[in-house]
């Protein structure tokens, strides 16, 4: 990944998914000992965090997809000014 913009919007990612590890690890402690009134706090709050992680999955899967789209038009119309329009007005470029 070579884009500084997506690197940028993949840090938060890793940051979030690493405390999402410790969450859990320290949800699995409270089940064994603690009530279960605190144990479903803590279950609420580690799905609160994934659902935040899914956003920003989905976040980064939109703007990868309209970063590609756009290249994808860029290169089109790249092409078609290299190659003309069919009319045999390639030469006027």
């Amino acid at each position: 990944m070579d884009d500084p913009q997506a690197i940028r919007h993949v840090q938060p990612l890793v940051i979030r998914s690493d405390l999402l590890v410790e969450a859990a690890t320290a949800h699995a402690e409270l089940r064994k000992a603690a009530s279960e009134t605190v144990v479903n706090e803590s279950r609420q709050k580690i799905r609160a965090g994934l659902a935040a992680f899914q956003e920003g999955v989905d976040t980064l899967e939109a703007s990868t997809a309209a970063q590609l789209m756009h290249r994808v038009e860029a290169s089109t119309s790249t092409a078609e000014l290299l190659l003309g329009d069919g009319k045999g007005n390639a030469d006027k470029i």
